[in-house]
């Protein structure tokens, strides 16, 4: 089991000296985006197990080096909730199958992870920390939240930062306060060219953009190529429940949305893909598109990769949403294959 091997999740980090070697290995990373775990998967869970949810897609993750999610809620057993329509919270126990289908990183930086304040966050920070799952995007206080986090696959050190652009702004961290990291651009300027020091590769993951849409937002392209101009090897995004283009920038890749993944509503119009990216000395060298099924009348909170005629159609649909950016993907089998440069 992969779970087994070296995780380090990096509370002071080290500069890599510009000498050190880059590995020759290739390294399989595996991006998914929102994973809510409240709500009607709670109810699998209980009947099936917390591993339940994963199954249709275990062997993806378990392939993986590295495997990585946007996480929504926090996990806690009580708290105040935050004063707003939608509001979720996950049992501690539940995190037993998040690290069990092989997860080694998550984003925090969304809208969802203070909703029952300080303490549930607290609570999961230590549980993730338990589990050996590094975590970026929110902390207790700005400082944390902005922190990067640190796994090494095959002699190569990959790192994520997170960001938030969505409301409530009142869940961003402060000095002394915590809470998300928001996606300032002056944050970006700092955090992106002083992390790509300490690692081999690094990930970016922006927790923005439109629900339901299928475009990003002007921000997001400014946002997702400055991110790469600053050193970001591969750029991710979520929030709006389904899949937007993907764009080929330099010698990186911006997802701009890769829709639910485990998510606990019933929503019919819901929407997903996984990302996977094969690493080879600090450059992507084959980038993949996997179409999932996701929606939670049909899987029953149990996605599944898509198959035959009904992949094709979705990666049909992601590369018209693609050529906007100048990318092009190729069917292969049930994949569709990114163009690199």
């Amino acid at each position: 089991m992969r779970r087994s091997w070296l995780l380090e999740v990096v509370v002071v980090v080290s500069t890599i000296s510009s000498s050190s070697p880059l590995s020759s290995e290739e390294t399989t990373i595996l991006c998914a985006g929102d994973v809510l775990l409240a709500g009607g998967v709670l109810a699998v869970m209980r009947e099936k197990g917390a591993q339940s949810p994963w199954e249709g897609t275990a062997e993806f993750l378990s392939s993986a080096d590295i495997a990585l999610c946007n996480l929504e809620a926090p996990f806690g057993r009580d708290g105040e909730p935050w004063a707003k329509k939608f509001t979720f919270i996950t049992p501690p126990h539940c995190i037993s199958g998040l690290s069990e289908a092989g997860f080694d990183l998550v984003s925090l930086a969304n809208n969802h992870i203070m909703d029952y304040g300080a303490g549930a966050l607290k609570t999961t920070l230590s549980l993730l920390k338990e589990e050996g799952i590094g975590f970026s995007g929110a902390g207790l206080d700005i400082e944390e939240a902005r922190r990067l986090a640190i796994v090494e696959r095959r002699g190569l050190k990959v790192g994520l930062l997170s960001y938030s652009k969505t409301f409530p702004t009142g869940f961003y961290a402060g000095r002394r306060r915590p809470g998300t990291a928001p996606g300032y651009e002056g944050h970006l300027k700092q955090d992106i060219p002083k992390s790509k020091e300490d690692v081999d590769f690094l990930i970016v993951a922006f927790h923005w953009g439109g629900e339901w849409s299928s475009e990003p937002r002007p921000y997001q392209t400014y946002l997702g190529r400055m991110a790469v101009d600053l050193g970001a090897d591969l750029v991710v995004g979520h929030h709006p429940h389904v899949f937007q283009g993907i764009e080929v920038y330099k010698s990186a890749i911006i997802a701009y949305s890769l829709g639910n993944f485990v998510f606990g509503s019933l929503s019919k119009k819901a929407r997903g893909i996984l990302l996977r990216v094969k690493v080879r000395e600090g450059r992507i060298v084959e980038g993949e598109v996997l179409p999932l099924r996701v929606r939670n009348d049909v899987v029953s909170y149990q996605p599944a990769i898509l198959k035959g005629r009904e992949a094709e159609v979705e990666i049909d649909e992601i590369k018209e949403l693609s050529l906007p950016f100048g990318t092009e993907i190729l069917l292969k089998g049930d994949v569709g294959l990114i163009q690199l440069p």
